[in-house]
């Protein structure tokens, strides 16, 4: 997928996650950007992403991985608080990662240590999906709850104008909400 440019929306395709994640679950609102703040200030093109972190995946298409980093968590960036992916820096023979959001050098904890290539990669990256795919699940640890976590609620939001009635939606709507 990173070679060249993501499929559209609406053509059929089977996504492989070789480092950026697929189009399923991120999709700019543009292929191009401005090349400079001049050209962007001036064309006005509007720049959005859409989001879909739980989005299926098609027939053929790995699931995303999920990682289990233990108690600690996954290593993340003592700066910016970024967590491990596909596109940091390991340096320092491996002792040390490059964050690629904000460029900090972070130490690797001992419990993450790999050594490097000759290539400069972290000799055990095939059994580390945080470092090979562009979207994985982490699991989360305790510092990330708070309380126990309740049952979900839902709130629907439902159109009653008077051509939404005429139509038979909120009928609809309604009558879908009650098998639900």
């Amino acid at each position: 997928m990173s070679k060249g440019m993501p499929p559209l929306t609406a053509t059929d395709f089977v996504a492989v996650d070789d480092g950026n994640c697929s189009p399923r679950f991120a999709r700019m609102t543009t292929y191009n950007m401005p090349a400079t703040a001049e050209l962007a200030t001036s064309s006005l093109v509007p720049l959005g992403l859409v989001v879909q972190p739980l989005a299926d995946v098609e027939y053929g298409e790995r699931p995303v991985p999920v990682v289990d980093a233990g108690p600690s968590g996954p290593v993340r960036c003592s700066r910016c608080r970024g967590y491990i992916n596909s596109f940091v820096t390991f340096v320092d023979g491996g002792r040390k990662f490059v964050c690629n959001l904000c460029q900090f050098e972070n130490p690797v904890p001992n419990e993450y240590f790999a050594n490097l290539d000759m290539n400069g990669r972290r000799v055990d990256i095939d059994q580390r999906a945080e470092l090979l795919f562009g979207s994985v699940e982490f699991v989360a640890t305790k510092e990330y709850f708070s309380k126990t976590p309740e049952e979900a609620s839902y709130l629907f939001v439902i159109d009653v104008t008077w051509t939404a009635i005429q139509s038979g939606m909120v009928r609809a709507a309604v009558d879908a909400l009650k098998s639900f």
